[in-house]
């Protein structure tokens, strides 16, 4: 069941996982992501590093495990 609020979709519909994946990669996209104070935002210089670096794991985690998923959709499918 999808969350209250939330619309149930396959991993593959419209707002799935491979939704979710065309957000990493090209120009302008979530990977571009970066924390400067230059573009006002709530932190120094020196703290740009680690958190800059953090900014690119968590993404990073969750494009793999958004993959996972969908190749054990893809797997299902074929099994089924």
């Amino acid at each position: 069941m999808a969350p209250l609020g939330c619309r149930a979709h396959s991993i593959t519909g419209p707002y799935g996982v491979e939704h979710f994946l065309s957000a990493f990669g090209s120009m302008g996209s979530i990977s571009d992501l970066v924390l400067h104070p230059s573009q006002s935002h709530s932190i120094n210089v020196a703290e740009t590093i680690g958190a800059n670096a953090k900014l690119r794991e968590l993404p990073e985690s969750i494009y793999v495990q958004a993959e996972r998923l969908k190749r054990e959709e893809t797997n299902a499918k074929k099994n089924a």
